[in-house]
């Protein structure tokens, strides 16, 4: 698998109170687009409306790369770039780290640190693409159309689940330092799927280190 290409859109039903969310993945082996499988989550109360569906959507489709990026590395020892395209731009862009997040922030927090293991543990380059809602993109099309159902109550899978583990402050808060147990510099700890970390510190601070630590430690005293 040479890359991986995930859509994701939400819909929300005003009238009905309820949401969907959807995405849909593509992989490219050799000089074939594969399709690789869909999914969609009902959403039955949307705390922020139709912003809420395009948040979950973002976490589907970060959760769907996940899994896809860790199959292809791990049982076939591929190293796809990923990309991910999306039609609300607030979304993606937030999705992407470029803009701030005042809404929903343990799910786009959730988003970010889902990528960012990803990067660290499989070194994988993602690129957020939009993509204008309905302008013929059979991908863009694909998940708009499946994401509607959704919020009809016809999802593919139930979600409700990982939601509720991917939305909850303290698992996420946890999540959010998942990558640094697949820096590099813990590689040599690492006895199969088991951290092994030395029971005293391995190294001896400089001497300057020593004394730069008890100069700062005298001039604070000074300001109090």
């Amino acid at each position: 698998i040479d890359h991986v290409s995930v859509y994701y859109d939400g819909s929300y039903l005003k009238q009905e109170g309820t949401a969907g969310a959807a995405a849909g993945a593509f992989v490219l082996q050799g000089d074939r687009w594969l399709f690789a499988g869909a999914v969609s989550a009902h959403l039955p109360t949307p705390e922020f409306g139709s912003y809420t569906a395009e948040v979950r959507a973002a976490l589907l489709a970060t959760k769907q790369a996940y899994d896809l990026v860790k199959i292809a590395a791990e049982v076939f020892g591929c190293q796809p770039s990923v990309t991910f395209f999306f039609d609300a731009l607030s979304v993606g862009k937030q999705a992407e780290g470029l803009w701030q997040v005042k809404k929903d922030k343990v799910s786009c927090h959730a988003v970010r640190s889902l990528l960012r293991i990803m990067h660290t543990r499989w070194q994988v380059c993602c690129n957020h693409v939009f993509v204008p809602g309905h302008s013929g993109d059979p991908g863009n099309e694909l998940v708009d159309t499946i994401a509607q159902c959704a919020a009809h109550g016809f999802s593919l899978q139930d979600w409700s689940t990982i939601f509720c583990m991917l939305t909850n402050w303290h698992f996420v808060q946890a999540l959010s330092w998942g990558w640094v147990f697949q820096h590099p510099s813990f590689g040599k700890y690492w006895s199969d799927s088991t951290l092994h970390l030395p029971a005293k510190p391995q190294t001896t601070p400089e001497p300057h280190t020593v004394g730069s630590t008890a100069s700062y430690g005298r001039s604070e005293e000074r300001r109090v």
